[in-house]
């Protein structure tokens, strides 16, 4: 989640985000997902994940400016249960959903003022979230919240959909060396 919001403030399309992740193999990108699960939701997660504590993941959660979140709530921008999040919901027929104008206003307000992906293509966008979610697979290994690399596959898997042909993160970065 915070990669994706870095990556939206540093420039990149919510569609182009979207259609990395889906290439990558997940089964839903992770635009569309916040705006399901509700961006107000999301909010909530990340405040409750953020801070110095140990039981928080402090540093870990940083790269992004959160506070975006928070406008998309003040404007009313839950996702798909209020008819607009980052995509717009109101033409129930559309297949391809637009970006909506107020979540475009909203990024461009909080778009990064030297930090640019711009050039970056669709796979190293995936490859930016892909590697963050690694790391953190790995965070849950060493402080034994999950009990083996096997379990953390199987769980992320059939847990969030990690894309299955790839064995799941452990497996994945066993293959990437």
């Amino acid at each position: 989640m915070i990669e994706s919001l870095a990556l939206l403030q540093q420039g990149a399309d919510p569609k182009v985000i979207n259609q990395a992740l889906l290439d990558f193999g997940f089964p839903v990108g992770g635009i569309s997902l916040a705006d399901e699960v509700g961006l107000d939701v999301g909010a909530h997660v990340v405040q409750n994940l953020m801070g110095d504590e140990p039981r928080f993941l402090g540093v870990r959660m940083e790269g992004a400016d959160t506070s975006m979140q928070g406008k998309f709530v003040e404007a009313g921008l839950f996702g798909r249960k209020s008819g607009k999040g980052f995509f717009d919901y109101s033409d129930p027929k559309a297949k391809d959903k637009p970006v909506s104008k107020e979540a475009a206003q909203i990024l461009k307000d909080f778009q990064h003022p030297t930090k640019s992906v711009k050039d970056l293509k669709p796979e190293q966008l995936a490859e930016r979230m892909v590697l963050r979610f690694l790391s953190e697979a790995v965070h849950c290994l060493q402080a034994d919240v999950i009990s083996s690399a096997v379990h953390g596959d199987i769980g992320a898997v059939f847990g969030i959909g990690f894309p299955p042909f790839l064995g799941g993160p452990f497996s994945y970065i066993d293959s990437m060396g």
